[in-house]
């Protein structure tokens, strides 16, 4: 199994890390934006295409950050996404990645 070059441990999602950055790529995220609140946490959500579909109306994932930059949760309405774990999700966290790195 591949593992992270920082941290060491085992890469489970690396298929969906890989299409997270084609979809950022290829300008498939939009109206990112974040919502900090009251207890250091951000909100951080977009609107994403399908996958499968550039037709059907895009998706709305997000990700709750806490202060000390942890992943606190993350939710997408697509299939994969109901698990906390999806391409979109990936997206949005590789959007601010991408963001703050400028």
């Amino acid at each position: 199994a591949r593992r992270s070059r920082d941290t060491k441990m085992q890469l489970n999602a690396i298929k969906t890390i890989h299409e997270a950055i084609k979809y950022v790529e290829s300008g498939w995220v939009s109206a990112l934006s974040a919502i900090h609140l009251e207890d250091g946490k951000v909100l951080v959500k977009a609107q994403v295409h399908h996958s499968q579909s550039l037709r059907k109306k895009e998706l709305m994932p997000w990700v709750s950050i806490s202060s000390n930059k942890t992943i606190i949760a993350g939710h997408c309405q697509c299939t994969a996404g109901l698990g906390g774990v999806c391409c979109h999700v990936c997206a949005v966290l590789y959007s601010v990645i991408s963001a703050t790195s400028l």
